[in-house]
């Protein structure tokens, strides 16, 4: 809040004005020493606080108020012990001798001494005051800062309305006022009004949204089944922001809705140079079909061999789950494979076109080639190390095949790879190529 800027500024000026009208009775000689006494603990009072020892400084802001009586320097040192969570009997103290003083400033800071030690009601009493003084608006917001924190909604909404209202040019529009305003309407079931002030918002802010007005704007169209609303939001967030997050919300929703050729036709676009979403319906949707025509489709599209790639693994893994496996089904997603992959592809890719070819002894050699340039990318990959080790088996080098097993173990820090049916039954083919027994 602006009002807790006083906290570290102090006008040297009253001060100053302070010490010549109490010495405009005392002798030259007295006057001199008087001066050189004030302006040698003024000094150390900011010195104590340049250093940010506020307990020291405050304590001597708070002894030349005493003696010269002048407010800004108990407002100082009120301000100052504050700042350092000083004992509440201090802050008692100061607090009682600010009452005499009915400037804004000495306002400002009883408040903060009030909302410090959770006193509402006398914030909120001296906060009353401090408005009929002066009307900024971060006068009202903290007004229904305190309102909303006493659960009076109603009382809330019409001050941060209020503040919205007498908001200079150089803060419209204010994000944080429409957040709020937004969030207190839609809990007093004033939807539209909600929607409203958010709107207003884009519009004054020359059209343009926000990452938090649009995510607010997208909860109250997630909230009203208002699926165009929802998705215009949350592809505008993605463009701000080019979170894959917002993209699978769209998704999400659209799927949800049973819309899959509406969802395809609105975020395609969106998918061209982002492959995450695919794996999202493929492992979230659990929709091996509407993820592999997204990728053929986004392929044909784009002639971007990373989608046929896509295209090829969702085949295999379906086929694998299905128990479906024939040489001709293996055939076109071998061919896909073989039209996409190259040394540059992806190593997940890679290592998962090269376990096929050894997997299935189609071509174990090149599939050992393929595992190596994963690795390469990726030298601790667990999975790659146990692809390339279930090659070397395929070529009958059972002992290097152990020797990579092994190292593979040092990386397995959470036991995944151990504890996979891929795993005990490559170890146990080879434990049996060496003539191990389990």
């Amino acid at each position: 809040m602006y009002w807790r800027v006083f906290l570290v500024c102090l006008s040297l000026f009253f001060a100053a004005c302070a010490v010549k009208q109490e010495n405009k009775v005392a002798a030259n000689n007295s006057l001199v020493v008087t001066e050189e006494t004030f302006n040698t603990k003024l000094l150390r009072a900011l010195a104590y606080e340049s250093v940010r020892d506020f307990s020291s400084a405050s304590a001597v802001f708070l002894e030349l108020y005493k003696e010269y009586k002048e407010p800004s320097l108990l407002e100082r040192a009120f301000v100052l012990a504050i700042l350092n969570n000083s004992d509440k009997k201090i802050l008692d103290s100061m607090n009682e001798m600010a009452k005499k003083y009915d400037t804004a400033n000495i306002i400002k800071v009883r408040i903060s001494y009030y909302v410090k030690f959770a006193d509402i009601k006398n914030a909120l009493i001296l906060l009353e005051r401090l408005i009929k003084k002066d009307k900024d608006f971060r006068n009202y917001e903290l007004a229904g800062d305190l309102y909303l924190f006493s659960k009076n909604l109603n009382k809330a909404l019409s001050y941060y309305k209020s503040a919205n209202s007498l908001l200079p040019d150089q803060f419209r529009p204010s994000e944080a006022l429409s957040i709020k305003i937004s969030e207190l309407e839609f809990l007093l079931n004033n939807k539209e009004a909600s929607k409203k002030i958010l709107k207003d918002f884009i519009k004054a802010n020359n059209n343009k949204c926000s990452l938090l007005v649009c995510a607010r704007l997208a909860m109250i169209y997630a909230n009203e089944k208002n699926l165009e609303g929802f998705k215009d939001i949350s592809l505008e967030l993605y463009e701000l922001s080019q979170n894959p997050e917002f993209l699978l919300n769209v998704i999400s929703a659209y799927y949800n809705f049973g819309k899959k050729q509406e969802l395809y036709d609105n975020i395609s676009s969106y998918l061209e140079n982002n492959s995450l979403p695919i794996y999202f319906i493929l492992e979230v949707m659990k929709d091996s079909q509407t993820a592999n025509n997204f990728a053929n489709r986004l392929y044909n599209k784009t002639k971007n061999t990373t989608f046929l790639s896509i295209s090829a693994i969702i085949e295999y893994e379906d086929m694998r789950k299905t128990n479906t496996v024939n040489e001709k089904k293996l055939k076109s997603i071998i061919e896909k494979f073989d039209k996409s992959v190259n040394k540059n592809s992806e190593a997940h890719v890679l290592n998962f076109y090269g376990y096929l070819l050894i997997d299935h002894n189609v071509n174990v050699s090149k599939g050992i080639e393929l595992v190596n340039l994963a690795l390469k990318a990726e030298p601790k990959n667990v999975y790659y190390l146990d692809s390339l080790a279930w090659g070397y088996y395929k070529q009958g080098k059972c002992e290097k095949a152990l020797d990579l097993m092994q190292e593979a173990l040092k990386y397995d820090s959470k036991n995944d790879m151990i504890n996979s049916s891929e795993y005990k039954e490559h170890i146990k083919a080879i434990n049996s190529c060496l003539g191990v027994k389990d």
